[in-house]
């Protein structure tokens, strides 16, 4: 997949983030980890994350991956928890996603789960 850049506006010639924190990669590994932990097991996963960013690209990363999940937040400094499930049938895809009241840690969520698919996209056109 790729952007026409003939609809870009002037001066957007490359594509340009703005990154809060944490690395997609670490993101990755993290969540990895998790799954590949409990692969035997049809329990649900539990990961948990204290950045409203990580939180962001976690979603991006489990939606493009088809895993189904609920993220949820349970208030101002108890960071977010998501359970992946696992034993879902493969055509059934369940998201659920927690409203997140306060307004900066909702940017910075948006921000990541943004940031994380201009990650992907770039990742991809390298590899065309």
């Amino acid at each position: 997949m790729g952007i026409n850049k003939e609809f870009l506006l002037p001066n957007a010639k490359q594509i340009r983030h703005f990154s809060f924190g944490g690395k997609l990669l670490d993101c990755r590994e993290s969540l990895k980890e998790a799954i590949n932990n409990r692969s035997d097991d049809y329990l649900p996963i539990q990961w948990y994350t204290s950045d409203p960013y990580n939180a962001g690209q976690a979603v991006t990363l489990l939606e493009l991956s088809n895993y189904s999940f609920h993220m949820y937040h349970q208030g101002e400094g108890t960071g977010y928890s998501f359970t992946i499930l696992t034993s879902l049938r493969e055509e059934m895809h369940y998201i659920d996603i927690d409203t997140i009241e306060t307004k900066t840690f909702r940017i910075q969520f948006e921000q990541g789960k943004y940031d994380a698919l201009l990650e992907l996209l770039e990742a991809n056109k390298e590899r065309n």
